[in-house]
């Protein structure tokens, strides 16, 4: 990941979501982003390229129903060509202050 390029920070819940304000696909993505409430937290642990139409995806997400959820949102965008993902899922999840994994504790 390159993180040379210009960065902004916009909000988003509070969290700053660094992203490349040059590109209004880019912002128009974050936007979209804010509003979602499946992705509006993990929005601040992704960063999205515009490459002529190409949003690529970069950081990561809790699950790949997000991936999924993160790539249908952003497709239907005005602009948006293609989709590059490059998002890693983090596996297994994390584990609570007592040990037990999330899942352990849903069931």
């Amino acid at each position: 990941m390159n993180d040379t390029g210009p960065h902004d920070a916009k909000p988003i819940d509070n969290v700053a979501v660094p992203h490349d304000s040059a590109s209004p696909l880019v912002d128009a993505a974050f936007d979209v982003l804010s509003r979602d409430p499946h992705l509006r937290y993990n929005a601040r642990f992704l960063q999205i390229e515009d490459r002529q139409g190409t949003l690529v995806l970069h950081g990561r997400l809790p699950s790949f129903y997000l991936v999924q959820v993160l790539q249908t949102v952003l497709g239907r965008l005005d602009g948006v060509k293609s989709i590059e993902n490059r998002i890693n899922v983090l596996w297994p999840p994390a584990k609570s202050d007592n040990g037990d994994s999330a899942a352990r504790r849903s069931k």
